[in-house]
């Protein structure tokens, strides 16, 4: 059949892709009414962890929501900011959060902040999943996302009761 020059159409009765635009717009009324579900990268990102860190400093959390300290979260372990120094307060202050929160609303964004930004090995990522291993009972879903408990756990608390701290 080569060289006759035929071509052949055949309709596999497959719907044509939406208009791209009519997408966009469903996924920005997503992004504006659950900003924590993982939205765009922020656009000015140091502006929101300063109000986040004026909010530890000052314990100032009238008008607070979730979705901001989400937000400050997602930010604060994001690629360009989890090994800054300045941020392991505030690191500091999610991770104790995980620990004593029993807001599945909370918790649930805590868990896309540690799946969006996981990094094999990195810092960041195993205190984030130990605490959110750590969480409630309640939020037995976590547990099954993260599965078991990491070897290293037990290792500290091995330390710890011998008065030693590990080393680094």
């Amino acid at each position: 059949m080569s060289g006759t020059g035929t071509t052949f159409s055949v309709d596999l009765g497959v719907a044509p892709l939406p208009s791209m635009n009519r997408l966009g717009v469903a996924v920005n009324r997503v992004q504006v009414r659950w900003p924590e579900a993982g939205g765009p990268v922020e656009r000015n990102p140091e502006s929101i962890i300063e109000r986040m860190n004026r909010r530890l400093r000052d314990d100032d959390w009238q008008g607070a929501t979730v979705a901001e300290v989400l937000r400050a979260a997602r930010v604060a372990y994001s690629d360009g900011f989890r090994t800054r120094f300045k941020l392991r307060r505030l690191r500091r202050f999610f991770v104790d959060e995980v620990r004593a929160s029993r807001s599945s609303g909370f918790l649930g964004g805590m868990m896309s902040v540690y799946l969006s930004t996981y990094v094999p090995g990195g810092d960041h990522t195993r205190s984030l999943a130990l605490a959110l291993h750590e969480a409630p009972d309640s939020l037995t879903r976590i547990r099954v996302i993260c599965g078991r408990r990491p070897r290293h756990k037990a290792g500290m608390r091995n330390w710890a009761r011998q008065g030693r701290t590990p080393r680094r």
